[in-house]
């Protein structure tokens, strides 16, 4: 199902580019409420620090704003994915031109899509172990070990996820195909926890009407992959949104833009820059 979103308070009405981006329906609520709460055009941001935001949201600020420094300005349609897979797949088969947020490398092929620069580096996307707020049996882990008698949930087709918990060798391994519902599994069934990303709320939690999750203090642990913007080759437009995409992309990475809103957005935390990186040669 296609639908329309208009930029609102947009002040680039001579923009004629209608730039066909799949969304997860979580994240259209999400940037619908934050261009309301800015007031402001997506080409007038500034600031990602938003109850609205996360790396997602900061995703397509970033594409928006290299697009236009780019030469190639353009106005969202917006295309509802229910989760990441079906986004891989509107890319690659052309029905969308665009993702609104970045993928692992290992997600790539030459003859569908093209691949950005890095927008996350390797080493650099990090996880936090969130657990329900009641329960404390994981707060003494410190190592690859200590997870074992544990049970976790996550989506078999998120790769690089996937295969870091499997190498872990955890008691069970649960697979579901959204967030929502790996949290309410961890909320109300025999999950003892479920790797995410760390919030921007305070507490660096997951809150939901059901209940709350909040990670493990003390320990994260680094995917091994890096990730990128992933442009369709099989759309009619997908050649120049991508090359203005790598020209304003190579702008704003030398002003610092691009790791000040995933900053801003809560996904570099310094709240956790010392917690223990668990990793597998520990």
């Amino acid at each position: 199902m296609i639908s329309l979103l208009l930029v609102f308070f947009c002040s680039l009405v001579q923009a004629e580019n209608l730039l066909p981006m799949s969304v997860l329906s979580r994240d259209i609520t999400n940037y619908h409420n934050f261009l309301i709460e800015q007031n402001k055009s997506v080409l007038e941001i500034e600031s990602l620090e938003s109850q609205y935001s996360n790396r997602n949201i900061a995703c397509i600020v970033i594409i928006m704003q290299a697009l236009h420094k780019g030469g190639y300005p353009a106005k969202l349609l917006i295309i509802k994915a229910p989760n990441y897979a079906r986004e891989l797949s509107m890319v690659k088969n052309g029905h969308s031109v665009i993702m609104h947020q970045d993928a692992w490398d290992t997600a790539f092929d030459n003859n569908s899509v093209y691949k950005s620069s890095e927008i996350i580096p390797r080493g650099n996307f990090v996880k936090g172990f969130y657990v329900k707020e009641s329960d404390k049996k994981m707060y003494g882990v410190r190592n690859l070990e200590d997870l074992k008698p544990f049970t976790s949930v996550s989506n078999s087709r998120w790769e690089i996820d996937w295969a870091t918990l499997e190498k872990i060798g955890l008691r069970s391994l649960s697979t579901t195909p959204t967030k929502e519902s790996m949290i309410k599994m961890v909320l109300f069934r025999d999950i003892d926890f479920t790797l995410q990303e760390f919030t921007s709320s305070k507490d660096l939690s997951y809150e939901t009407e059901q209940g709350k999750l909040i990670p493990v203090p003390g320990i994260k642990i680094a995917l091994d992959g890096s990730r990128h913007f992933m442009v369709s080759k099989k759309h009619k437009n997908g050649k120049e949104v991508f090359q203005a995409l790598e020209k304003g992309i190579k702008i704003l990475r030398s002003e610092g833009t691009i790791d000040r809103y995933l900053t801003e957005a809560g996904f570099y935390r310094e709240q956790v820059a010392d917690w223990k990186t668990i990793n597998f040669d520990d």
